[in-house]
């Protein structure tokens, strides 16, 4: 994603689309996965971006200060950072 974000400057909103929506419909699960809605299966990861100098993104989710705050799988949380 990284790759085609630089290479071809495809809109970030695109690529996280790509990679969601669009992976779900080609592999025919676009009824229980590929987006954040009820009723469907549920990983993600959540994560605090720290640098908001830097307006890429991936950097963002590479940089060494950003934060894993929750991780999901299956619906159930299965990692929470502590507070503080």
């Amino acid at each position: 994603m990284k790759f085609l974000s630089l290479r071809h400057s495809i809109p970030f909103n695109t690529l996280l689309t790509m990679a969601t929506i669009n992976g779900a419909e080609a592999l025919g699960l676009e009824s229980k996965t590929g987006q954040i809605k009820e009723g469907f299966e549920a990983d993600l990861c959540v994560i605090r971006l720290l640098d908001a100098r830097d307006n890429n993104i991936f950097n963002q989710l590479l940089d060494a200060t950003s934060k894993n705050i929750f991780t999901m799988i299956a619906g159930a949380i299965c990692y929470q950072a502590q507070s503080g």
